[in-house]
């Protein structure tokens, strides 16, 4: 076999920058490690068919750039839910922050309802706190998803779980004037047969291929 010589870095960017499999296909054989951001960056250039190969070639699928973004936070913000998927199928971590901004509550912020939903099918807990303090419903109820609410509350989400600033999903709807979604906080508080309220600490396993 052909010993590698050159850097690493370079020919894995110029691959990736190229859209070049064949060449990554070589370097793998080669038993060259991609970098680790190398996934991160076939998503900012556009490339996601690359994920698979560059994660087959060793890449780090939770690999974050010097801002701390991660592949995950990256397609959740930029992708289709199917690249979000393959990460997922990858190993990509659902807690780990991504510019102080858990997957989740990513989601729930650009209202994206399909993958909330993935998410939350994959494991994500609905109850984690974020850096910033906030979480999921929280966010949910800011921006007025009561879908995304609703869907979250089926997963366990606490509606009495508060932020930094003590103020809870309930009376931030209150401020808000959103009398829907006080309504369901209220009934979902007193439905005993609501789901229980995952902690920070749940890890639920992910769906069966």
């Amino acid at each position: 076999m052909t010993k590698f010589s050159g850097d690493p870095d370079f020919e894995y960017e110029l691959a990736i920058r190229r859209g070049d499999v064949r060449r990554l296909a070589t370097l793998a054989k080669l038993k060259v490690t991609p970098c680790n951001t190398a996934i991160l960056l076939a998503l900012t250039h556009g490339k996601p068919e690359l994920i698979r190969p560059l994660a087959e070639a060793g890449a780090d699928v939770n690999g974050a750039n010097e801002y701390g973004e991660t592949p995950l936070c990256r397609a959740v913000k930029e992708c289709e839910i199917g690249v979000v998927e393959e990460l997922l199928q990858l190993g990509a971590n659902l807690e780990k922050e991504s510019l102080m901004s858990k997957p989740l509550t990513q989601a729930v912020v650009l209202g994206q309802m399909e993958k909330v939903e993935l998410l939350l099918r994959y494991g994500a807990n609905p109850n984690a706190h974020q850096s910033t303090g906030t979480t999921a419903l929280l966010e949910a109820t800011r921006y007025g998803y009561s879908q995304i609410a609703r869907l979250l509350l089926d997963h366990g989400a606490n509606p009495r779980d508060r932020g930094l600033d003590g103020i809870d999903a309930t009376q931030l709807a209150e401020r808000a004037n959103r009398e829907d979604l006080v309504i369901l906080y209220a009934t979902r508080r007193l439905d005993g047969n609501a789901p229980k309220p995952r902690t920070s600490n749940h890890r639920a396993s992910r769906p069966k291929r």
